[in-house]
Formats: structure tokens, C-alpha cells, sequence
């Protein structure tokens, strides 16, 4: 498994995120849910048995949800995620081609949160790019010298904060929201080709 590889993963993100207002109190949820896109790429090394390394992967995302309170609909988007993870596993089966593994790091997301008034024909928007943490594991397969195919669960979190929904008009003030938890959970599965290295 030692050596560069690069690939692609298509996989569905899921995760609930609660709203509230300093004034108004709890809003309501985003259940999120969505596809992930990525590319990834890293590098292994192979000592016996067990093979450690760092990856890196990045994409877009379709992952949303909304609800409505007050006449309001309010809503949340993941629009990408990105990571930079360690990874640690063990070979085995037959001839090693089987790799079990965990993984964790720092991630990011670029999210996008909106609502919208329509007594006042008002639209809020707000665009944050977050930094937390991730954690996963799945296995690899390697099905020819140089390909594998992979499948994985990954939890991304990136904590709680306040975000300040703007107006699209001047006679609206802006609508601060805190957002709870921000997290999302993701099954994926692609393929990687090994680029180089010994074997």
C-alpha cells in the first residue's frame, strides 16, 4: 500500500442542526440531507502489516434542509467540505489486499444559511466558511495492482455559533440566528489509483 494515490468518492451526507433566536427562542431543525462529491488523494506507508498516512479530499455538496416558523422558512445548505486527515490501518487477507482503517483531522465547511419574510418580501442570507474536526473509518480493497475500491462513514463537526442573516433590503435589520451543533454525517464509496511507490 506505500506510495502517492488519487481518486474519487460519490457518497449522501446527513446531519440535524437546531436554530434559536435571542429574542424569539428555539426556531426549529435543518435535517440535512444530501450527495457529496470529492476528490482525495495521499500518501501510504506500509511497515509489515499495518499502514499509516495522510489524506487529503475536497468537493462539493448538495446537503440541505429547512423548516418554517412564524410564517418564515428558514434554511441551511452544506455547499463544501474539505480534510486533512491521518489514517492508520492494518492489511489483511489474502496477500494484504484488504485494508482496514481509521481516520481523523481537521475539516472544513462552506456553508450558506438563508430565510425568508414574504410579509416584507424580505430574503436573509448569510455565508460561513467553518473550521472543526473529523473522524472515520472504513475499508479499502485493492482489486488490481494499482486501483482499490473504498467505502467509508466519516462525522464532521464544527461546533455552535451565531451567524447574522442579512437582509436583501435597507428597512430590515439583519436576524441573528445560533445554530447548535454544527455537524454532518457521511457514507461514501469511490475508488483510488496508486500513482507510485513500492509495493
Amino acid at each position: 500500500w506505500s506510495g502517492w494515490y488519487g481518486g474519487v468518492y460519490l457518497g449522501g451526507g446527513f446531519g440535524s442542526n437546531p436554530w434559536s433566536n435571542p429574542d424569539d427562542g428555539d426556531l426549529g431543525t435543518t435535517n440535512l440531507s444530501g450527495l457529496i462529491v470529492s476528490l482525495q488523494g495521499g500518501y501510504n506507508w506500509q511497515a509489515g502489516n499495518y499502514v499509516s498516512g495522510i489524506e487529503v479530499s475536497g468537493g462539493f455538496s448538495t446537503a440541505q434542509g429547512g423548516f418554517d416558523k412564524f410564517g418564515w422558512n428558514f434554511a441551511g445548505k452544506i455547499q463544501g467540505l474539505e480534510s486533512v486527515t491521518g489514517r492508520f490501518g492494518l492489511a489483511t487477507g489474502t496477500a494484504g489486499n484488504t485494508l482496514l482503517f481509521v481516520k481523523g483531522g481537521v475539516a472544513f465547511g462552506q456553508y450558506k444559511f438563508t430565510s425568508d419574510w414574504p410579509e416584507i418580501d424580505t430574503h436573509f442570507e448569510a455565508n460561513k466558511t467553518l473550521t472543526g474536526w473529523t473522524l472515520g473509518g472504513g475499508v479499502e480493497y485493492r482489486i488490481a495492482p494499482k486501483w482499490s475500491l473504498k467505502a467509508e462513514f466519516n462525522y464532521y463537526n464544527f461546533g455552535s455559533g451565531r451567524v447574522d442573516l442579512t437582509p436583501n433590503t435597507d428597512f430590515a435589520p439583519a436576524y441573528p440566528v445560533d445554530i447548535n451543533n454544527w455537524s454532518i454525517s457521511s457514507f461514501s464509496a469511490g475508488f483510488n489509483y496508486q500513482i507510485g511507490g513500492p509495493r
